[in-house]
């Protein structure tokens, strides 16, 4: 539910009329100091049945304590018994950044990541100062948060956008460790692992490094290069994060249990996917897409086990085929 600035704003009008020792808020007073901090922020003014609702809330959601007995001539006097108590654990400077950031979160367009509603949900908590339980959380993400090179992630995000050539230390899997002078352009993620895009010194194509291999991370004074493709554009063309440029792209053409179509439809394994309802029945669909073939492709196929099969190309079939026929080899 979107943050609301009305009831957020008169909560922290309140919150410190009812910590002051030093004035005597009655109805009308509160009333009064609500709605201006509400006019100076544009939003509209409340009425006192709004008011009174609102200290009943502060009783029954937060279990704030009023003295009762405090009096302004003939006027009831709005205290906390305990005038250290608060009902926010931020002050109302954070508070107000806070609200600013989740403002930025709302701006980016949609169809937005569902992190960007996470990170919103979560700030919004904050401000309004209810308990995150991280024994418990809501949400969890697939994203493993301690692997090896997470070190590296913030440091490389803030070159990439201050477009900083770097020099990285990385060690491959059963190689020798290599230093590389990288133009850094996208982290990406995939399988749960997190990959830097970018160009290497002297090689005109693009180049990923896994960040669990990564050892060293360090400016490289030198001209920025940008990115000599359509980055986006390119990542459509594959699945996963290996780009073969050596691949051309050709029609992948793949016959699915109509069981787990439904799956695929809802899940894409590409967003070029198209369904061929010419070639396509009760007991199963066939779906085209324009891809450059590479390992990625080949364990996604393998994973659907028995409810998908290669159509074409052939090679890739033939592929497909000797990779089962080697696994079908081990369980005998």
């Amino acid at each position: 539910m979107p943050l609301d600035k009305n009831k957020n704003l008169r909560y922290r009008v309140l919150n410190e009329c009812f910590r002051d020792k030093y004035n005597n808020y009655t109805l009308k007073m509160l009333l009064n100091e609500v709605n201006k901090q509400l006019a100076y922020h544009d939003l509209k003014p409340i009425s006192e049945s709004t008011l009174k609702h609102d200290f009943q809330h502060f009783r029954d959601e937060f279990g704030a304590e009023f003295d009762d007995n405090l009096m302004s001539g003939h006027e009831k006097v709005y205290r906390y018994i305990d005038t250290q108590f608060s009902i926010y654990s931020v002050s109302v400077e954070e508070a107000n950044a806070l609200t600013k950031t989740i403002d930025l979160l709302l701006q980016y367009p949609e169809p937005r990541p569902i992190q960007y509603d996470y990170v919103r949900i979560c700030l919004q908590q904050i401000v309004q100062d209810k308990q995150l339980d991280p024994e418990n959380p809501s949400v969890m993400f697939s994203d493993n948060l301690d692997h090896v090179g997470r070190e590296h992630f913030d440091a490389i995000c803030r070159y990439i956008l201050k477009k900083q050539p770097i020099k990285i230390s990385y060690q491959p899997y059963n190689m020798d460790r290599g230093k590389y002078n990288v133009f850094p352009y996208l982290l990406k993620q995939y399988n749960d692992r997190w990959f830097l895009v970018g160009m290497q010194e002297d090689v005109s194509s693009i180049r990923i490094w896994a960040l669990d291999r990564i050892l060293s991370v360090a400016p490289w004074a030198t001209n920025y290069q940008s990115c000599p493709i359509d980055i986006e554009s390119r990542f459509e063309e594959i699945v996963g994060v290996t780009v073969l440029t050596d691949r051309k792209i050709e029609e992948i053409k793949l016959r699915i249990a109509a069981a787990r179509y439904k799956y695929i439809e809802s899940k894409p394994l590409s967003p070029n996917q198209k369904l061929i309802t010419a070639e396509s029945n009760e007991d199963y669909k066939v779906i085209s897409i324009p891809l450059r073939p590479n390992l990625e492709l080949e364990t996604l196929i393998l994973s659907f086990g028995e409810d998908v099969e290669v159509i074409s190309p052939q090679w890739l079939r033939e592929k497909i085929s000797q990779r089962i026929y080697q696994m079908m080899r081990k369980y005998k």
